[in-house]
């Protein structure tokens, strides 16, 4: 690496450790911030709380990689009446807690059927499945 004319040697190292390690490198398409513990630990019980038929997503800020904290916000489309839904939700948040340890964890649960609400079309639109 030849210094630049007009550019101090420190200057260029310091533009290529910046460029290199610091700036963060563009998310994947499938990118998510949840270890494969986690992942498996939340298919696991969202089967076994919705059934084998529903379907999670994970969305908001843990699909960045390059983003920092955040809760984990889950989308899960599942059959069921909405008193169901209610009682597989509060009994699938508890599990959660228990096995994955205190969390921020939010749930978006979607009845098969029932008409989209703009945070369905939100999660489904950037979401990635689990």
């Amino acid at each position: 690496m030849a210094a630049e004319p007009g550019k101090p040697l420190f200057n260029i190292l310091l533009s290529y450790v910046y460029r290199d390690f610091i700036l963060p490198a563009p998310a994947l398409p499938n990118a998510m911030r949840l270890t494969d513990v986690q992942k498996t630990v939340i298919r696991e019980e969202v089967q076994r709380h919705f059934g084998a038929a529903a379907r999670v997503l994970l969305f908001g800020s843990r699909v960045h990689d390059e983003a920092r904290g955040g809760d984990i916000d889950l989308y899960i489309e599942a059959e069921g009446n909405i008193d169901q839904t209610l009682a597989q939700e509060l009994s699938l948040y508890a599990a959660l807690q228990r096995r994955l340890g205190e969390q921020r964890i939010d749930l978006v649960v979607h009845r098969a059927g029932s008409p989209l609400r703009p945070i369905d079309r939100a999660a489904l639109q950037v979401g990635i499945p689990l």
